[in-house]
This record gives C-alpha cells, structure tokens and sequence, in this order.
C-alpha cells in the first residue's frame, strides 16, 4: 500500500489500536541495545529521574534535585569495587536518590554502611552499597548486578544485571507512568 493511500491510513490506525498506546503501553523495541547505556544516555537517565523527581516526588525530589555532586576525594573514597555508573551518578548528586523504597546513599554514607555491614558474615568484599531502606536493608550493587541485602538473609536475587540497567529499567517506569509518589514514609511505589 502506498503512503497517500486510504487503506494505507486505515492499516496504521488498526496497528496503533493493537499496540494499545493510548493506556501508557509502549511498543516493544525490535533494536533493543544490549548491555549498559553509553555515557550520553546515563546522563539523559539522570536528568529524566530529576526532571520526574521534581514534579512527581515532592520533598524527595526536592531533596535530590538540591544534592549536590560528589567532589574527586569524596568519589576516590568509595570502594575500589564500586561501578562507574555509580561514580558518575555522585558526580552529579551524592546521595539522596529515591528508589522505590530505598533512598540513594551519599559518599560518606557508602563507606559508613559498608564498615558496619563488613560485620555480617553474609557481606562479600566486593558489595558496594547504593541505597538504604526504612527497614535497614540496602540496596547493593556487586559483580552478579543490584540486589536487595540485609544483614540476616544475605544477598536477595538479582533486580538488574548492572546498575545501569537498574537506573534504565527505573527511568523507563517514570516515564511510562508507572510509578507514584505516595509520601516521604513510604517512598515511590510502582503501580498497576
């Protein structure tokens, strides 16, 4: 069917019908990238989750959104295991990140929760501490991906392959309208 074709026209509206878009669905992506985001895409993440933060959060994101970046000492603190990603995500705002229920720890936090959490037999060397919840679980990001952790159970199963990963497959939930603020106790939930 040709472009200036009637049929052609009604074709397409059948199509966008399927794909449901109007209820927030996004098409499936048929060029999906592999792996982690270039260093461009991090940076527009980032600046989605704060655009979304700061209209959708409140006081949280509010409270990102004024973080300021880490300085060059404050990231060589971290631990020798800890990711680029998360490097480049304090650059920009240390800490303060709110993921679901979790809340983006700062350098100085990084290292404090790591020390403390070293006393747990359940803690490995190459655990870098993200995030921490209400409940004193964290949020964690080693060599397998992101996981939940607590000084308890040990390592939760794999949320994303990297952190990246995670901060895309976040990002993506925002946009898609997928996630609410329900208030600075509970944090951001994902919705039906």
């Amino acid at each position: 069917k040709q472009a200036g074709d009637p049929s052609h026209l009604a074709s397409l509206v059948v199509i966008l019908d399927r794909m449901d878009v109007s209820k927030g669905s996004m098409p499936e992506i048929h060029n999906k990238r592999e792996g982690d985001m270039s260093d461009d895409e991090l940076k527009q993440c980032m600046l989605d989750m704060e655009t979304w933060l700061t209209s959708n959060a409140e006081t949280a994101g509010a409270t990102f959104a004024s973080a300021p970046g880490a300085s060059a000492e404050q990231l060589a603190s971290l631990p020798a295991s800890a990711p680029p990603t998360l490097k480049a995500l304090l650059s920009v705002h240390d800490g303060k990140l709110p993921l679901l229920d979790f809340v983006g720890l700062t350098c100085s936090e990084i290292s404090s929760e790591t020390a403390a959490a070293k006393a747990s037999a359940k803690w490995a060397d190459d655990y870098v501490p993200l995030a921490k919840n209400p409940d004193g679980d964290l949020l964690v990001v080693c060599g397998s991906g992101v996981h939940r952790w607590d000084a308890e159970l040990g390592l939760g199963s794999v949320e994303a392959p990297s952190l990246s990963q995670h901060l895309e497959k976040y990002r993506n939930l925002m946009m898609q309208g997928k996630l609410e603020y329900v208030g600075d106790d509970c944090g951001i939930m994902e919705i039906a």
